[in-house]
């Protein structure tokens, strides 16, 4: 029996302990919200929202930010594979039996990574973040059998620079410059209390106002699951403290095509920021008590 191995019975015991845990975090987390409430808003909304991309596509996005974010991880993974490899060449040499409850435990975690692997690829509304989920199977395997720790170290002394050079905007990140910039400090010279609705909420915030509730978020999944719609942002920005409608790319407010005669029917008109930003501002005297 598979079982009898006290390794591997203490492993599944605490697999099952894990996921047991896991779930009742998720559980006593959302009840404060009510459970309808977290998977309308989790799951469904997700679901809802289809961007056009390939299958191809999002696993070539995998590779891309597992390599980009996760150097350090992605060498370790490498190094334990060949250290494994290595010393699996050498047991069979010797006439040594497998360690079959360590191959069980690598087949459960290689079988974690590639249900993963085929929810990222398969579905569409899945994004760069949600690839950080693939880094505890991913650090687990390594863990298992790792190199000395002085292959370790150099490696670390190799990668660390790329590591860092590949994620300087996430670990140090700059302010605007150029049209986003402009645009910033065009915003800043509003009253205090006005408010703007952007596709890039960032723009609106670092100028130090706010957004309407409903449009802090504005993310291409709410476009594309309806959540916001030309009808429901012209009617936001009708709001006596909005002043503004921020447009940084045609594929998101800007994919509203009727959203210009839309907002002139309630005394905005168009300010360009170079080539690609549009803010439709009104005066102040309408939208500010």
């Amino acid at each position: 029996m598979l079982l009898s191995n006290p390794r591997l019975r203490d492993g599944v015991r605490d697999a099952a302990v894990s996921a047991g845990i896991a779930l009742a975090v998720y559980v006593v987390a959302a009840l404060p919200f009510g459970i309808a409430d977290v998977w309308e808003q989790s799951y469904t909304y997700h679901q809802d929202a289809r961007r056009a991309a390939s299958h191809s596509g999002a696993f070539r996005k995998i590779l891309d930010t597992l390599w980009d974010r996760d150097k350090l991880v992605v060498v370790a993974l490498a190094l334990a594979a060949v250290t494994w490899a290595v010393r699996c060449v050498l047991r069979r040499r010797a006439g040594r039996p497998g360690d079959r409850a360590m191959t069980i435990v690598v087949g459960f975690l290689v079988l974690w990574v590639v249900l993963l692997v085929a929810l990222l690829v398969w579905e569409p509304a899945m994004w760069r973040a949600h690839v950080a989920h693939l880094v505890p199977p991913l650090a687990l395997l390594a863990a298992l059998k790792p190199p000395s720790w002085k292959v370790l170290l150099v490696a670390g002394v190799v990668t660390v620079p790329f590591a860092i050079v590949s994620n300087t905007s996430i670990l140090w990140p700059g302010g605007y410059s150029g049209q986003e910039a402009a645009l910033v400090s065009h915003l800043r010279t509003f009253p205090s209390d006005a408010r703007f609705i952007s596709d890039d909420p960032g723009l609106v915030w670092r100028s130090g106002h706010d957004a309407p509730g409903d449009f802090a978020d504005t993310s291409y999944q709410r476009l594309d699951d309806g959540s916001i719609t030309q009808a429901s942002l012209v009617k936001a920005a009708s709001a006596g403290d909005v002043c503004g409608v921020v447009v940084t790319s045609p594929v998101h407010f800007g994919r509203l095509g009727g959203l210009p005669d839309a907002l002139a029917g309630h005394d905005y008109h168009p300010v360009q920021f170079g080539d690609h930003i549009t803010l439709y501002e009104r005066d102040t005297s309408f939208c500010t008590s």
